[in-house]
């Protein structure tokens, strides 16, 4: 199995199990297909699943980014995406407040190695510095 393929598919695999389980059925073709895109830079983002307030505050510690990812996006359907599986073990912030996904996984991320690269109303791409 050559390399890009591997890839091709760790990316669809995390698109698909970050993207929450409350989707409503569309006639519109499935986004896990498409593939993460990589801008150079962040874009604005609107008003979307990344935007929407929790019932509650949320007091997650300190933890992995792909459980502390994982763990956002399920709740909310927001998809938080990225391809490089390094990424995965590394350590990000306590999350804590009442605040949104997209505030959430900033206050995660802030002074580690992982930046946002893009953001639309319901995704979160991330990637390393």
């Amino acid at each position: 199995m050559s390399a890009a393929f591997r890839t091709s598919c760790t990316s669809l695999a995390l698109l698909v199990l970050l993207a929450g389980c409350h989707k409503a059925p569309s006639s519109t073709p499935s986004q896990a297909a498409v593939a993460a895109p990589a801008p150079l830079a962040a874009t604005a983002a609107g008003n979307g699943k990344c935007d929407a307030m929790p019932d509650h505050d949320y007091d997650m510690p300190a933890a992995r980014f792909d459980e502390t990812a994982q763990q956002l996006a399920h709740a909310t359907g927001c998809g938080i995406v990225y391809d490089d599986v390094s990424l995965s073990p590394l350590q990000v912030k306590a999350v804590k407040g009442r605040i949104s996904i997209r505030q959430a996984i900033h206050q995660a991320i802030d002074g580690t190695a992982i930046q946002v690269k893009q953001e639309t109303a319901d995704r979160i791409s991330v990637g390393r510095r």
